[in-house]
């Protein structure tokens, strides 16, 4: 047993063994329910003792269940925004104390049609939670996410302070929480981490979850003991729907359109949900699907010496469906016992023809290549939960879940016809260099001359797998007028991820050309807003009859060997924490957590001799121990009934990329290269200190302030070095830890709705970092960028909800070069939609316009005369009905 897990066990041992002196016969359990005057239930409305500071929010139903309260006269405080709060005085006796039902006025008349609105509503709800929780988290609540057009998890975290996203194909993918790249964070559902499907990441890539099955988006930046330690940045929890009290069915449709690849949307969901025999069973399932015809136009460049040597256009048309679906069912056989069973499906299909253009300047060729890729990612998830209180008031939480995530691209074909011997005359040979309109002009192009190269066909297949079990088990004691919660906690994670990669290269003994082989139906004149002309290109039957008919030798490519990996990891957490409600002011949270890693990888090592030909192929087995102490401090001090202050000083950590650690090895003797994973990788470690401030309206509304402050230690780079082997210099490339690094942020938000309709939404994010790598100085974190905010402006009146958002991030750098002119940087982004919706009785209409000002996305390599990749991508909307049976 090692010394921290020892510890942990100790001081469990001992705070349980003091606590028998306390006794348990003067607690109580309060019960009820809160409506308005109208009989509707208040969902997350606010239930505090006054005496003790104990505090609960009411579920979907509006009921409440305050437990372990001192016995005798006790006042009770009942809030909700834009209502007046209720203050009452009870007699608690020992046991259950059924309170009944309070009901809440409206603070004023003309505050009515505010929060009846469903942003107002959504928001009060979600400022609730965020309000009472013991620790720094940003709630976001399934009504207030339908008030922007995301149609992913990743784009409505972005709208969240201090997160950012990377995208893919304009829409959101990777979540980045407070300047830190998505490796530093972490993903769960319902409380659990899931795999991921890609092969290189643990991070998961949030556009395969779509939003109609989530009741909450809830981003943590400073966790509890309670949580993994896994999230230095922080972390996001996708949290399912539960069954609500009513009858709930709602059908929604939608259909859109791509301005840039001229193509529609389409999509439809469908919710169903309640409960039966006064609560006993509760049932929920929803299912949502979307099929988009997306364009993306692509320009790719390589420098040196500050001229581009090779020159890309990439025309992307890109098929993509997603599908989500949710099943939920709750028992509650009696009031001391609540079981949860629930699973959810989400899978994502992306079909994408790539045609590209290569200009290979000093080479003198030109590429042409199609690129017929099928690629479907998939996260399945079963979870039971449960929760029994005890005889002594104590609570008792078990779940055990199961997650399975798979990438699968089988069948991808590439095809490449070449044109040698081509005479360039760039624009700029003999006129400065337009970073935005770089032309290499071949003169002596001809679709006669290009002939066939290869095809390259690839099978690749990712599989991820999660079975976790934990419990928990939580006991109040009182101290004169003071209470306590412990909690003490485990659990164990086996985790088994897997990749195969196989690739086969087809040439031909004929001499084909491309003029032989064209898509008729093929023409992108006007690409991007008219700079070039893609021209012709090979099409997809043609390629297979190429593959079926001419295509006479085979070569694998070995190189995929290096892919492939086997992991087997197996996770042992325990911990111990402390809530104490100091009177009706102080609240502090101390907890320890440990956490021990056990990991066998294998990976393989591929060589190629001098003459570039395949050696072999072996493999190489590793492993990796890690034992990991986290302690953690939270204190609230509730200034007034409406302000608070909080404090967080936390221990947090990071993993490697999956593929990062695997110990494989690519051998490029004819090079000089070698290409290689590190099992021995260092976890990233960091401190974190968070202060925030926090003021809620008393009609709704919130205004934050908040510092942080992250100490890193270990943090993973990509080495390049040059190194000895087999009595020859090599320059080898592997990741590996380099040292400590700092990140600064101040973070702001404003969200308040007023009576006459109209409100904003509003956040800022200040961040600043330094760290070093590979003998630099000076240099910032990947991932983090100096200015990131939202802006919404925002009107809600008599049913009508319009809602104009834009999004900023600055810029950062995505890798770190051997210097920096080699850095590569994503430039800043700034993206205007639009929201509007008018609900009449039953139906609701929305309409949803995204990117509005057509932004775009560009990378480049040290500075902005370098541009790496440029993409457009055009606004895209939807246009939907949804009716509530």
């Amino acid at each position: 047993m090692t010394m921290g897990l020892r510890a942990l066990f100790l001081i469990t041992g001992f705070i349980c063994a003091n606590s028998l002196s306390f006794g348990y016969q003067n607690l109580g359990i309060l019960k009820g329910t809160i409506i308005n005057k109208e009989n509707q239930s208040l969902a997350d409305a606010i239930v505090r003792v006054t005496s003790t500071g104990q505090a609960t929010l009411t579920d979907g139903q509006g009921v409440f269940a305050l437990k372990n309260v001192p016995t005798g006269k006790q006042t009770l405080v009942f809030q909700f925004p834009g209502y007046d709060s209720v203050e009452r005085e009870f007699a608690v006796k020992p046991g259950l104390n059924p309170l009944g039902t309070i009901t809440l006025d409206l603070v004023n008349t003309s505050l009515e049609i505010v929060i009846r609105g469903s942003l107002a509503e959504g928001q009060a709800r979600a400022l609730n939670q965020q309000r009472l929780a013991n620790n720094i988290k940003n709630i976001v609540a399934a009504d207030q996410i339908g008030t922007f057009p995301d149609t992913n998890a990743a784009e409505a975290t972005q709208r969240i302070p201090g997160v950012n996203i990377a995208r893919d194909q304009g829409e959101g993918r990777y979540v980045q929480i407070r300047g830190t790249e998505s490796r530093l964070n972490q993903t769960s559902i319902n409380g659990e981490p899931v795999p991921a499907p890609e092969g290189d990441l643990r991070t998961v890539a949030l556009d395969v979850v779509p939003l109609e099955m989530l009741e909450a988006i809830e981003v943590t930046k400073a966790v509890t003991a309670d949580m993994d330690g896994d999230a230095v940045g922080g972390s996001v929890n996708l949290r399912l729907r539960k069954a609500p009290r009513e009858r709930t069915m709602a059908v929604t449709a939608e259909a859109g359109y791509n301005e840039l690849s001229e193509e529609p949307i389409s999509g439809g969901s469908f919710l169903y949900g309640e409960q039966f025999q006064d609560g006993k069973y509760g049932l929920v399932t929803t299912f949502s699907f979307e099929e988009t015809d997306r364009g993306n136009d692509n320009f790719e460049a390589e420098w040196d010496d500050g001229l581009p040597e090779e020159l890309e256009q990439r025309d992307y048309a890109v098929n993509r469906e997603r599908i989500g679906a949710h099943v939920a069912f709750d028992y509650n056989p009696s009031p001391d016992v609540e079981l949860e069973f629930n699973g959810s499906y989400s899978q994502f299909d992306d079909q994408e023809f790539r045609h590209r253009v290569k200009h290979v300047i000093e080479d003198g060729e030109l590429e042409r290549e199609l690129k017929d890729r099928y690629e479907t990612q998939s996260i399945t998830t079963l979870q039971t939960r449960g929760e029994v209180i005890t005889g002594n008031m104590g609570l008792f939480q078990f779940s055990a879940n199961y997650s399975y995530a798979r990438e699968s691209e089988p069948g991808r074909l590439d095809s490449e016809f070449k044109q040698e011997d081509v005479i360039f005359a760039p624009n700029y040979a003999h006129s400065p260099l337009d970073p935005d309109n770089i032309q290499p002009n071949p003169t002596n192009q001809d679709l006669a001359a290009f002939e066939f190269d290869k095809i390259t066909q690839e099978e690749n297949f990712t599989n991820d797998e999660h079975l976790t079990v934990k419990a928990s088990y939580e006991w109040p004691i009182v101290f004169g007028d003071h209470m306590a919660q412990f909690k003490v906690g485990g659990k164990y994670r086996a985790k088994e991820k897997t990749r195969d990669n196989n690739a086969i290269e087809w040439e031909s003994d004929e001499d084909l050309v491309l003029s032989d082989f064209l898509d008729s139906g093929y023409s992108r004149s006007g690409f991007l807003s008219g700079r070039y002309d893609m021209g012709r290109f090979q099409g997809r039957e043609q390629v297979r009859d190429i593959l079926d008919r001419f295509a006479t030798e085979s070569e694998i490519d070995y190189e995929a060997d290096a892919a492939d990996y086997q992991l087997e990891e197996d996770l042992y957490a325990g911990y111990f924490m402390a809530t104490l409600e100091l009177g009706e002011k102080w609240m502090i949270l101390p907890g320890l957590r440990f956490e021990r890693f056990d990991t066998e990888y294998t990976g393989y090592q591929v060589l190629f001799d001098d003459e570039g030909d395949y050696q072999a192929t072996t493999a190489v087995p590793g492993e990796n121990d890690e034992d990991i102490l986290l302690p953690n401090l939270h204190v609230k001090y509730r200034v007034s009934d409406r302000t608070q202050v909080r404090f967080a000083q936390t221990r947090t950590y990071a993993r490697a990329n999956v593929y990062d650690q695997v110990p494989y090895r690519l051998i490029l003797e004819e090079d000089s290269e070698i290409e290689e994973g590190n099992p021995d990788l260092d976890i990233t470690l960091a401190w974190n200190t968070d202060i925030m401030v926090e003021h809620y309206f008393e009609g709704g509304g919130v205004l934050t302030a908040g510092l942080f402050y992250k100490d890193l230690e270990d943090y993973i780079y990509i080495f390049n070095t040059d190194e000895s082997f087999n009595g020859e210099e090599f320059e080898v490339t592997r990741p590996l830890n380099g040292p400590a690094a700092e990140l600064t942020g101040l973070e702001l938000a404003f969200q308040k709705t007023f009576k006459n309709g109209f409100g904003f939404y509003l956040n800022y994010t200040y961040a600043d970092s330094e760290a070093g790598f590979q003998d630099r100085e000076g240099t910032i974190l990947p991932g983090q960028t100096e200015n990131l905010g939202n802006l919404a402006l925002i009107y809600e009146r008599e049913g009508l909800s319009v809602r104009v958002s834009g999004n900023l991030h600055g810029e950062y750098i995505s890798e770190i070069g051997d210097d920096a002119d080699e850095d590569i940087w994503v430039d800043e982004h700034f993206q205007i939609d639009l929201n509007a919706s008018y609900t009449h009785d039953r139906f609701k209409v929305f309409l949803e316009l995204v990117n509005l000002n057509d932004e775009p996305v560009l990378l480049y390599e040290g500075n902005r005369n370098q541009p790496i990749q440029y993409e457009e991508f055009g606004f895209w909307g939807r246009l939907g009905l949804k009716y509530d049976f």
